[in-house]
């Protein structure tokens, strides 16, 4: 009974598609981008900027109407005589109606910019736990490739030499064998993990990153 040093089962390939993409990516201008390109964010904005032009237009309806003549007359001999005339009319039952349209937009600008707020406040915690998701993720694979596997890889290669000189047993082989194995099965799920977790950043974020 024995196993062949020189199997090709005992390397792993991974596709490109599965490779590392390391990105340095910052919380705060994810937040921006995302609040830039939501589409709920955008929506209310737009509700908050009607809500606000409704709220003008009610109080331009309360303001008192201003009006101004200019004119020539003659006065006995003088025919050159110049005058303006200004005005301002502003009927009482005319303020107290329209008072309520006033409070009614004020209201509406406030719910409008309340709603705005809640969503705005949505899209940032979901961008803040994708983005904690997505530096776990990085943290294990950097851990799993940059450390754990490449110990594993030399656990193998001197136990591989020890056994071929008879140094150690098989057992002591096997040992290592599979601790390599596990090594490689445990940085290919934190890939996974990893490229799972970027993909749903940007689906969070709404861009590609």
């Amino acid at each position: 009974m024995g196993v062949s040093l020189e199997h090709p089962a005992t390397s792993l390939t991974l596709s490109d598609s599965l490779g590392y993409r390391r990105l340095t990516l910052s919380l705060d201008s994810l937040q921006l981008m995302a609040q830039g390109m939501s589409p709920q964010v955008s929506a209310y904005q737009n509700r908050v900027g009607v809500a606000e032009a409704e709220r003008t237009a009610a109080w331009m309806s309360v303001l008192p109407s201003l009006t101004f003549s200019y004119y020539r007359q003659t006065v006995g001999d003088n025919p050159d005589l110049y005058g303006v005339k200004f005005g301002i009319s502003l009927p009482i039952w005319f303020l107290l109606d329209n008072r309520g349209h006033v409070q009614e937009a004020s209201a509406g600008v406030a719910i409008a910019s309340e709603a705005l707020r809640s969503t705005q406040s949505a899209v940032a915690l979901e961008v803040a736990t994708a983005f904690a998701a997505y530096a776990n993720s990085k943290r294990q694979v950097e851990l799993q490739q940059l450390e754990l596997l490449p110990q594993a890889e030399e656990i193998f290669r001197v136990a591989s030499v020890s056994y071929q000189a008879g140094e150690v047993g098989y057992v002591e082989f096997l040992q290592a064998l599979q601790t390599l194995n596990s090594a490689r099965n445990a940085s290919l799920d934190a890939l996974l993990d990893y490229n799972a977790a970027v993909l749903r950043l940007e689906k969070t974020v709404g861009s590609s990153l």
